[in-house]
């Protein structure tokens, strides 16, 4: 099987790899980002496709906010929580960029669109 952006294996990197080493393939982030994608990789898997990406990743920044593992209900032992709610606005913004490093830019791409689809739909309801 060969190896590429859109595969789970990228040139021999597992995805949760290059998330806990995103500095490698996304340089000059805030600290934040970095360890928002250490967090990630400790509940990513190699065959992620961008719709389970992004619910992954908004998942994990509503867990990180609340303080609480949403599968355990344990709180969080270690991690990136207690900023102010901004911050994880901020992170949030950041999921589209973050899968792009890890899958490339049509992964990145999908990933934004789907968030947009949903957050868009979101938004017109509550209107």
């Amino acid at each position: 099987m060969e190896h590429g952006p859109e595969s789970g294996d990228i040139l021999g990197t597992s995805v949760k790899r290059k998330l806990a080493n995103l500095e490698q393939y996304f340089p000059k982030q805030d600290k934040i980002i970095y360890d928002f994608a250490k967090f990630l990789s400790e509940r990513a898997n190699d065959e992620l496709v961008p719709m389970g990406f992004m619910l992954m990743a908004e998942l994990a920044v509503y867990d990180l906010q609340k303080g609480v593992d949403g599968l355990t209900g344990e709180p969080l032992q270690r991690g990136i929580g207690g900023y102010p709610p901004a911050m994880y606005s901020v992170l949030n913004m950041y999921i589209p960029q973050i899968a792009e490093a890890i899958f490339g830019k049509e992964y990145g791409t999908n990933v934004n669109e789907i968030r947009s689809q949903i957050w868009g739909s979101v938004n017109k309801s509550a209107e």
